[in-house]
């Protein structure tokens, strides 16, 4: 029975904290080229997007709050990039701050590939 309820009380604990700290945001990633894509945020993979598509994902990200709280609505800088499946090149990064309250969308074209 100790063991039972050490075990709730471990779980209770670790959902609490988890839920401060992360936060799972929207973004939908339209692909505006005519290879498919590897989409990245902060250098982690989201995921494919076919050519001529549009994919969502949900980015677990660390919540700005620069006053030691909760903001009413979290946000997440991120720096999105993406890889072309089929050339090899990788995008330039497109920054954005992300928020919980509504989807972020990021677009990539094939001069965002140009130079990389």
């Amino acid at each position: 029975m100790k063991r039972a309820l050490a075990i709730v009380g471990w779980l209770i604990a670790l959902a609490m904290l988890s839920g401060c700290s992360h936060a799972d945001f929207e973004v939908a990633v339209g692909n505006r080229t005519v290879d498919p894509i590897r989409v990245f945020a902060n250098g982690d993979r989201m995921g494919d997007v076919g050519a001529g598509e549009t994919a969502r994902f949900y980015v677990p990200l660390r919540t700005i709050d620069s006053y030691g709280g909760f903001t009413p609505t979290e946000q997440a800088q991120v720096a999105f990039s993406a890889r072309d499946l089929k050339t090899g090149k990788l995008s330039q990064a497109k920054n954005a701050i992300v928020s919980q309250d509504r989807p972020a969308y990021v677009e990539f074209n094939a001069w965002d590939f140009v130079y990389y």
